[in-house]
């Protein structure tokens, strides 16, 4: 029997978004359900086409604004993964793909931490959280200043430095945004209901 397993690049590339694309599909179907507010998101009731409903911000997740930011973050991602940083991609051209996922991860992902933050309370963060999103965002893109002037001088001192001073503050933000959805959630569901009275 003739296999039909093609190899090269092309190969890779298609074995690596066969490997993500359920990956990213579960964590965003994580995402959207948990961030479902009034009403709560069951998996076991709802069906998995209402995670695509439009409505009011605070049925989804919020401004859009994140959800285009997260997105954008995510396939800068993604083209890092596939495009690697390697001597044969920046012979063959390919380098230039992962460079705009790196950068596109570090723009998207830090404004979206300001976004996060200004947008704190209708996401029910407090306002230590909004602070410390508004604050990782500011010092991520500053930083980005920062390592985008060290790699065109050609200076590259302590480059590696540089570059998580970038990435980091993107991914104590996520913790920051996550532990806190945690929390609104936790804070929610220890409310006592208040019974509907006859009448009123």
């Amino acid at each position: 029997m003739t296999p039909i397993v093609r190899s090269g690049g092309a190969a890779r590339a298609g074995a690596v978004l066969l490997f993500i694309g359920p990956l990213v599909s579960w964590v965003a179907e994580l995402i959207t359900a948990s961030a479902w507010q009034e009403p709560h998101y069951s998996p076991f009731y709802n069906w998995v086409s209402d995670l695509g409903l439009t409505g009011p911000s605070q049925v989804a997740f919020g401004p859009i604004a994140i959800v285009v930011l997260a997105i954008l973050a995510g396939m800068g991602v993604s083209l890092v993964g596939i495009f690697q940083g390697s001597n044969a991609n920046v012979a063959n051209g390919l380098i230039a793909f992962h460079t705009y996922g790196a950068q596109g991860v570090m723009l998207a992902g830090n404004v979206m931490a300001i976004v996060v933050g200004v947008n704190a309370s209708r996401l029910g963060q407090g306002r230590g959280r909004r602070v410390a999103s508004i604050a990782l965002g500011v010092f991520g893109l500053v930083a980005f200043g920062a390592f985008m002037a060290d790699v065109f001088t050609g200076w590259a001192w302590n480059i590696g430095l540089f570059e998580r001073a970038v990435i980091y503050p993107i991914m104590i933000g996520h913790v920051v945004l996550g532990g806190g959805l945690a929390a609104a959630r936790t804070a929610r569901q220890a409310l006592p209901h208040q019974p509907v009275l006859a009448g009123r």
